[in-house]
Parts: C-alpha cells; structure tokens; sequence
C-alpha cells in the first residue's frame, strides 16, 4: 500500500510539474504573471494533496501494525487460555482417577469389615452354640 500510495501521490506530481513546465516553455517570453503565478499556485496545491496523502498512507502504516500486535498479542493470550483449560481438564481428570481410587479402596474395606462382622458373628454363634 505504501509503494502504491506514494507512487500514485509523485505521479500526480510529476503530471501537474509537467502540464505547468509545458505551458510556461511554450508561452511567449511575456507570459502574463498572473498566469506563472497560479500555476505555482496549482503546483503547490497539488505537492499539499500529494504530502497529505503521504501522512494519511503513514498513519495507515502505524495503524496497520497497532492491529498486527494487538492480533499477535490476542492469538498469544488465546493460546495461554487454551494451555491453562487443557491443564485445568488434565487436573481435574486426575482428581477424578484419585477419587474412583479412594472410593474403590473405601468399598473392599467396608466388604472386608462387613465380611469380619459377619465371620465374628459366625464365631460367636458357634462358641455359643458349645456353651449351651
């Protein structure tokens, strides 16, 4: 855009400086002041435009890279998002695992107390069974 901008802006330029150089080599040696004068006057005006259409492509430039980091800095903060979730899923996937493991070691301890209240129950009823 740059290239193109400036080309198109000295291009204008060299158009106008053209027209105006032709017309006072070709006029008379008398060529009327007046006549000198708006074509400096034309000439001026159209090195302005051309000199603010070089500000306006530059405050595009600076525009253009402010949105280049903040788009990098969105995809940087996107990933870390994305690494954080990920962690939080794994852990929490863990946690899961561990509580599946303290359940399931929970319920043979509960079988193997439930089997020994039982197994002492059978004792006592056979050791009151000889007593009688």
């Amino acid at each position: 855009m740059k290239s193109v901008g400036r080309a198109a802006a000295h291009h204008i330029l060299a158009v106008v400086t053209s027209i105006a150089w032709l017309y006072v080599s070709r006029a008379p040696a008398n060529v009327p002041a007046a006549v000198v004068a708006e074509l400096q006057q034309r000439l001026d005006a159209e090195k302005a435009k051309c000199t603010e259409l070089e500000n306006l492509i530059a405050q595009q430039k600076i525009k253009q890279a402010d949105l280049l980091e903040k788009r990098t800095a969105l995809q940087r903060l996107r990933e870390q998002n994305r690494e954080r979730m990920e962690n939080y899923i794994s852990e929490i996937a863990s946690k899961e695992r561990q509580i599946e493991e303290v359940k399931e070691k929970l319920l043979a301890a509960t079988n193997d107390r439930n089997a020994k209240i039982e197994e002492g129950k059978y004792l006592r009823a056979k050791l009151n069974a000889r007593s009688e």
